[in-house]
């Protein structure tokens, strides 16, 4: 029997641990630490699972990749852990953290999305030719850590086919392991006939095409290319867009996307709050979700869940070719090329027509490859 212990900022939700129950009902003893700033400490109670440990812990530093979390080493003393695995970045502080211990035999295992290749000497280098002289520390500081993790990581998770190949150039000496992103196949599932009727009446969709966008309002989402999209559709008066606005902030951008949406679309643009266990509803309930991210130096997908999500859901997705997302689609046909109008038309109206069968092969696609029981399975038999 093999004790676990995970460390992930994103298993503070339920369905992001599912994985973990599945590991524990075949035997493991899992625990999970959730690190959180002090300040949030008290915002939300976790309570423990029936089948694994659940702790919010407290973590210190504002950046990422910089924070630390006081009280590791009193949790690392409870027991005797065969793995500790740790959802952050192999640059993170908190690696080197556990690093520290690793006397005790434990194995430590980093998952990570990173599909880009950065190489923070270069990149310091850089910042201190043009007198940048506290981001040249601070990359170095990054450049210092990363190179100390890579003698004391056993193992890598990555999600992708890029964040494999970004890996491999980093750390040749490690073993590097591509897993999906499992997505629960019970909270994300096709909608019944009754509740999809219900759905269209609750938003005056009825004879609809019910579009929707959910994720972060932010310009590289391709939120612009999206509005251009509808407005200059012939069928411009039979969508209804959907946007989730459960994160953002009434930043300039977000003022933007949503005064030229409503300005096009009036009551046919609805805005919705969702957290991630409440998003499945409208998942499984509109008729087509939209990821038109774009890509640039700076910026590309890194995996594309929802994407999966709606594949579970027997949703239709269409989605550009920024980063990892072709990979996690898998039908060339919803997939267009970033910043693309033409092919995102062409794309987005292969979807509004798209046969039943191009939709269950979607989703027997993601039963096969991308649910928390595949991932699980991978797992347990690299563990």
């Amino acid at each position: 029997m093999k004790n676990i212990l995970v460390i992930s900022k994103q298993a503070e939700e339920y369905v992001n641990r599912e994985v973990y129950h599945i590991l524990a009902s075949w035997g493991y003893l899992v625990k999970v630490c959730v690190p959180v700033q002090q300040k949030f400490l008290t915002d939300v109670v976790i309570c423990n699972d029936s089948s694994i440990s659940v702790e919010r812990v407290k973590v210190f530093g504002g950046h990422p990749r910089l924070q630390f979390i006081p009280n590791l080493l009193e949790t690392l003393n409870e027991k005797n852990y065969d793995f500790v695995i740790i959802d952050n970045d192999i640059a993170s502080i908190v690696v080197t953290q556990v690093g520290l211990i690793k006397s005790r035999k434990t194995k430590l295992i980093v998952c990570t999305f990173e599909n880009f290749y950065r190489n923070y000497i270069n990149e310091a280098l850089k910042a201190l030719l043009n007198l940048k002289i506290s981001i040249a520390i601070a990359l170095l500081g990054i450049a210092l850590i990363e190179r100390f993790n890579s003698f004391l990581v056993n193992l890598i998770f990555v999600f992708s086919s890029e964040s494999k190949d970004v890996n491999h150039r980093k750390f040749r000496k490690i073993d590097i392991q591509q897993i999906p992103l499992g997505i629960s196949s019970i909270l994300f599932h096709e909608s019944s006939y009754d509740q999809q009727q219900n759905f269209r009446l609750k938003y005056n969709a009825s004879n609809k095409v019910i579009v929707a966008y959910f994720g972060r309002l932010i310009r590289e989402k391709g939120l612009d290319d999206l509005y251009e999209l509808i407005k200059n559709h012939p069928r411009k008066d039979d969508f209804v867009l959907m946007i989730d606005d459960y994160f953002e902030s009434n930043n300039g951008y977000v003022k933007h996307i949503k005064k030229n949406f409503t300005e096009l679309l009036g009551e046919n643009f609805k805005l919705i709050r969702a957290n991630h266990n409440e998003i499945a509803y409208y998942i499984r309930n509109v008729d087509i979700i939209v990821c038109p991210s774009h890509q640039n130096s700076k910026y590309k997908e890194q995996y594309g869940r929802v994407i999966v999500e709606a594949k579970l859901s027997k949703t239709r997705v269409v989605c550009s070719d920024s980063g990892a997302f072709p990979e996690t689609h898998g039908d060339v046909n919803f997939i267009f090329k970033a910043g693309n109008m033409p092919d995102f038309r062409r794309a987005f109206d292969y979807a509004v027509n798209a046969s039943q069968t191009a939709i269950d092969r979607l989703h027997i696609d993601a039963l096969n490859r991308q649910t928390s029981g595949v991932q699980a399975h991978l797992l347990a038999s690299l563990l």
